[in-house]
């Protein structure tokens, strides 16, 4: 497969994400068309453009964690990765201290 054919399947499904996915609807405001029309690179890079200026200007955080978001879950998904798991906030603060104060840290099984 080419670079441009890796490119523009990106794009094609970094917009069906986004049209499918509930939790990505407020992002459907910014990308008003269907999957396959990001094919016209020109159209999927003028959209691009005004997500980032909306981000940027108005730092919308919420639009810039949706978008941070969407492209995570879109790569976790081209390599077969899955979702990350919910963080024991109180494990890993235990873990960091051991770290500081022997140099290493017990972390049990890890997951792949």
């Amino acid at each position: 497969m080419s670079n441009y054919e890796t490119i523009t399947n990106w794009f094609v499904d970094l917009q069906a994400l986004i049209m499918t996915e509930p939790e990505f609807t407020p992002l459907r405001a910014l990308f008003p068309v269907e999957a396959e029309r990001m094919r016209d690179h020109a159209l999927a890079s003028r959209l691009h453009e005004r997500a980032i200026q909306v981000i940027v200007t108005t730092y919308n955080v919420e639009v810039e964690r949706l978008m941070i978001r969407a492209i995570d879950r879109l790569q976790r998904r081209h390599l077969g990765l899955g979702l990350p798991m919910e963080v024991d906030e109180a494990k890993a603060v235990a873990i960091a201290s051991a770290l500081d104060e022997a140099g290493h840290a017990p972390l049990g099984t890890v997951n792949g």
